[in-house]
């Protein structure tokens, strides 16, 4: 017996060697799928990686908290409802949802891994709750299947990948097993004119109608939106670590907090030949805008070079400074015709932004605007403390994390945009 288990130990070294090899690979694997540099959001694989080492509830954007009060208000969905959620996760949405009476959902995913623990703990609370592996581009329900179909986020993970094809899928799939008098419901960040082209392209404006809610973000979800604005995409662990950035951090949640107490829902229909209108206006203004700084730029160019040539005349005439500005200032033809131009353009900006005023949206939107304007600008003595603070942080940031960054790896590093609201999108068919 002794003899065999001598034996044995070589073999037994050399399974540990294997084990530890494959665990090795296994993690490696993971890192490359879950950081590289433009993830495939549409593959199953990524988010099977993903859910594997991460078997928490978590709420993209907002919870079912913060979208109560617009399924109530304003879609008044029924409690009885057929209601399919795209791409659910492990959001608690579906579980809170049920909790409150919607016991016809059915949740899906297009990882398995995250569809099988979302059953176990759903089962181990003995809540009977429906969870189906099923890819939202190519859905295996009927047509007309469902009274109401929901997607938080994954739209938008789709479109991180910039394949229209996907999205257009996605799109026309959820309409297709929504009934004729359902209605589609769509949470994104991706405001108006971000989703224009996408919704005019898949499924176009005749035959169905759209309207927009917009709603801030979870306290959650704007902590972190936060932490990776002020960080620019920092870790969370060394954003937590500098004071700095905590400070600045604490002070746009708290910003943000005194909005949320008065925030009013509610859902409007979407004009697109309004926005459209508003758009080339915009569009207008930025080209005229860029055509007077173009030119500006050229009378630059133009005078410059002029007055380096005739300093190179001058000094090889041997004519004093002193002569040539006064040779400049008795010929002004240069400078007239330059003002002239200017004036011209200024009046034509003008008279376009005063046609863009008269067509603008109704007051309701301007209001709209107004809090966006509120959510966005800080008070101003916050600003110039998150300044002095960003300034005096700037080595510690570089320490910790740019100092080993090469130039082309800072390029590529991304740009957070500040968001504190998500846009929702309700689609119904025309009737």
């Amino acid at each position: 017996m002794q003899e065999q288990s001598e034996k044995e130990l070589p073999f037994q070294g050399e399974k540990l060697i294997q084990q530890d090899e494959q665990k090795k690979a296994s993690k490696e694997q993971q890192k490359d799928i879950l950081q590289s540099e433009q993830p495939s959001y549409k593959q199953k694989e990524y988010w099977n990686e993903r859910y594997k080492f991460k078997q928490t509830y978590y709420d993209w954007y907002c919870g079912y908290e913060e979208l109560k009060p617009i399924f109530e208000q304003c879609y008044n969905i029924s409690k009885n409802a057929k209601i399919l959620m795209i791409g659910c996760g492990n959001s608690k949405l579906s579980e809170d949802m049920f909790d409150d009476g919607y016991i016809n959902i059915v949740s899906t995913d297009i990882s398995d891994i995250v569809i099988e623990q979302m059953k176990e703990s759903t089962q181990k609370k003995n809540k009977n709750m429906t969870f189906e592996v099923q890819d939202c581009t190519n859905l295996t329900y009927q047509d007309q299947t469902f009274d109401f179909v929901f997607d938080k986020g994954t739209l938008d993970a789709l479109s991180c990948d910039k394949e229209e094809e996907s999205v257009s899928k996605m799109l026309k799939e959820m309409m297709r097993v929504c009934k004729p008098q359902g209605s589609v419901v769509i949470v994104s960040f991706g405001q108006l004119h971000e989703r224009k082209m996408v919704f005019q392209e898949s499924l176009g404006f005749k035959q169905y109608s759209y309207e927009l809610c917009q709603k801030y973000l979870s306290i959650d979800s704007q902590l972190t939106n936060i932490m990776r604005h002020v960080s620019n995409g920092l870790p969370i662990n060394l954003v937590l670590k500098n004071k700095t950035l905590l400070l600045q951090t604490l002070i746009e949640l708290r910003s943000v907090k005194s909005l949320l107490k008065n925030e009013v829902i509610q859902s409007l229909a979407i004009d697109w030949e309004q926005v459209t209108q508003i758009e080339n206006i915009h569009e207008f203004q930025i080209q005229d805008e860029q055509k007077l700084k173009d030119e500006k730029d050229c009378f630059q160019n133009v005078e410059n070079t002029s007055i380096e040539i005739q300093q190179d005349t001058n000094n090889k005439n041997g004519i004093s400074n002193s002569d040539q500005n006064n040779q400049l200032a008795n010929n002004p033809e240069n400078q007239i015709k330059q003002d002239c131009s200017l004036k011209e353009h200024q009046t034509e900006i003008s008279n376009k932004k005063q046609e863009g005023i008269d067509q603008k949206l109704a007051h309701q939107q301007d209001e709209e605007e107004e809090e966006e304007e509120k959510v966005d600008n800080l008070p101003q003595q916050q600003n110039q403390q998150i300044q002095e603070e960003k300034n005096k942080s700037e080595s510690s940031i570089s320490d910790q994390e740019e100092d080993h960054d090469s130039e082309e790896d800072k390029q590529k590093k991304p740009k957070f945009r500040r968001q504190t609201q998500c846009f929702i999108y309700r689609i119904t068919h025309k009737s």
